[in-house]
């Protein structure tokens, strides 16, 4: 059996360089740090958004809201009171650091998660934000978020 996939040019991504350094890769314990946390995951590829809520839920998550694009969760940001998020950085070719930056006006804590590396630019103002590396293991998402947790 052969399967052929054709990708447009524009969905590609050049991933020649490595990482900065800043990039969350190691597996840590799974704990239950997000007991009874209303969550906002933002992910444009419904597979990984409902493993993440999944995930998410396991970690103790008692609410998880979902977008797949930046007005979505600009309009979830607006209604409701997150106690942290996540968020894919790219979506379907555009950036979430409005979102971004509007979690950091509601003092919302977040982590950026990405396929593509540390390669992107980022805003000074964002700079400091964990990148977890996608494929991401319970291990290190319930690490980074109890860092995340435990400085809010």
């Amino acid at each position: 059996m052969t399967f052929s996939f054709r990708l447009p040019a524009d969905t590609l991504v050049d991933l020649t360089e490595d990482g900065d350094g800043r990039l969350v890769g190691t597996i840590g314990e799974v704990r239950k740090v997000a007991s009874g946390c209303v969550a906002l995951m933002v992910e444009d590829n419904i597979v990984l958004a409902m493993d993440m809520v999944e995930s998410l839920t396991r970690l103790g998550a008692k609410t998880v809201e979902t977008a797949g694009s930046v007005e979505e969760a600009l309009r979830w940001i607006a209604k409701t009171p997150f106690d942290f998020a996540v968020l894919d950085m790219n979506l379907r070719g555009t950036v979430s650091f409005d979102v971004a930056e509007r979690l950091q006006e509601a003092n919302t804590p977040f982590v950026f998660v990405t396929g593509y590396g540390a390669t992107m630019d980022i805003p000074p103002s964002l700079t400091d934000i964990a990148i977890l590396t996608k494929p991401i293991d319970e291990g290190t998402l319930a690490a980074s978020l109890g860092d995340l947790l435990k400085d809010s």
